[in-house]
């Protein structure tokens, strides 16, 4: 994700944002037969790792609090990285 689109968002919303550089691939297995999804979920980030289940073991890479309003106390930041 683009580092102006991050902070577009920051400033649009007030909120610290989280990104990641590259596409996220999400894939899904379905029945031929009957066409049906069997599983979903398996993910893959760069496209070259081996396939997740949970897409909440991967760590966005970037971040942007530009529009987090300062109040004079700590930032309500995620994370810093």
């Amino acid at each position: 994700m683009n580092k102006y689109l991050l902070d577009v968002l920051s400033i649009a919303f007030q909120v610290c944002v989280q990104g990641f550089k590259g596409p996220i691939v999400w894939s899904f297995k379905w029945d031929r037969k009957t066409n049906r999804i069997i599983s979903r979920g398996a993910v893959r980030y760069p496209s070259k790792s081996r396939p997740l289940t949970d897409i909440r073991k991967l760590t966005p890479e970037q971040e942007s609090c530009v529009g987090v309003p300062d109040t004079g106390q700590d930032s309500p930041k995620m994370r810093s990285n």
